[in-house]
């Protein structure tokens, strides 16, 4: 009898414990963060984000912010993310299916019209389009950013059900939301043009900054796009799908938010990238202003297209050398 006890008694303990175990270990894809506190501001470490409780997650295949302060610590940590992190960073919401994901999955696809905030802005940064579903939606606390035609508008939680039409909202009856929460700005300052077989491509190397709900990013973005349609009705620059390698090297940004304030110089690594077909983004600095003044500077920048017949200027013997791409030495982008 007394055996029987004790062996219950050892089966009861040894649930308990497996039980205390369990409980100690973090849910699936909910790593908990790694929070640097700098003065009045908290950064979230790239790699750790909230993903539990109320500071990001998925809702009716949108993602929500518990505040702009996680929506902006979010969206500074992807500008320092490779395309593969990005893409990890999406997978971990499950339902969710992201702007970014859905232009890059359609580049170069005619048969397939691309997301685009308007047609003649320049091209939204992928880590912002990380954070906006294929509906153009994204989510701050109780209040859903929907974007359409270079407008934004934020409508309640709430009246969600009552203004989509057939699970989608519309400008059109959305005119009392109308905001102006998000700006995009670009310095396309070296671009190199060309036609290869019946289309027209350009290789563009430009320095942009986006300002999404108070946050501002600046950064430097090597793209290749090329002339197709954009809608049934007309045609625009858009995301090419092509393989192509980039360059940027030694990179040097001076810096300032607002006039008064003295500018603060800044040498960065560069980033290189081969055999890619995705555009290459370098963020420079954050903020909360859109006033920049800049002096950008890199000592070489690069982009081929090998199926286009280019090769690498670094490419020898020099007399080898294929069609050019674009090639800057000593680049400059200088904003006052």
């Amino acid at each position: 009898m007394s055996q029987v006890k004790s062996s219950q008694v050892h089966h009861y303990l040894t649930l308990c414990v497996m039980m205390f175990l369990a409980a100690c270990q973090n849910p699936k894809n909910e790593p908990l963060p790694q929070e640097v506190k700098t003065g009045k501001n908290t950064e979230t470490n790239q790699n750790s984000f909230r993903t539990e409780g109320d500071s990001i997650f998925q809702k009716n295949g949108r993602l929500v912010f518990k505040d702009e302060v996680v929506f902006g610590n979010t969206m500074v940590a992807l500008a320092n993310m490779s395309f593969e992190e990005k893409q990890t960073f999406e997978s971990r919401f499950e339902g969710y299916n992201s702007w970014r994901k859905y232009n890059q999955d359609n580049a170069g696809n005619e048969n397939i019209f691309p997301l685009y905030f308007q047609t003649d802005s320049p091209t939204l940064p992928t880590f912002f389009t990380a954070l906006v579903n294929t509906k153009r939606e994204y989510q701050i606390g109780n209040t859903i950013t929907y974007l359409e035609e270079g407008k934004t508008y934020d409508i309640p939680e709430e009246q969600e059900s009552s203004l989509k039409q057939e699970g989608w909202f519309k400008a059109s009856n959305l005119a009392n939301f109308q905001t102006n929460s998000l700006r995009v700005i670009g310095d396309g300052k070296y671009q190199f043009p060309y036609r290869y077989g019946s289309t027209d491509f350009k290789q563009v190397f430009e320095v942009g900054s986006i300002v999404a709900n108070g946050i501002s990013i600046l950064y430097l973005a090597q793209k290749l796009e090329y002339w197709g349609r954009v809608s049934w009705f007309r045609k625009d620059w858009r995301q090419a799908g092509e393989v192509r390698s980039t360059r940027m090297n030694s990179v040097y940004a001076a810096i300032s938010l607002n006039a008064p304030l003295p500018i603060l110089g800044t040498t960065l690594l560069g980033r290189n990238t081969t055999n890619v077909n995705f555009d290459n983004e370098f963020r420079l600095s954050s903020g909360n202003s859109n006033l920049w003044r800049y002096d950008v500077r890199s000592s070489f920048m690069e982009m081929f297209v090998p199926s286009h017949g280019q090769q690498s200027a670094s490419t020898v013997p020099p007399a080898a050398l294929g069609l050019p791409g674009l090639r800057v030495n000593n680049a400059s982008f200088l904003k006052n």
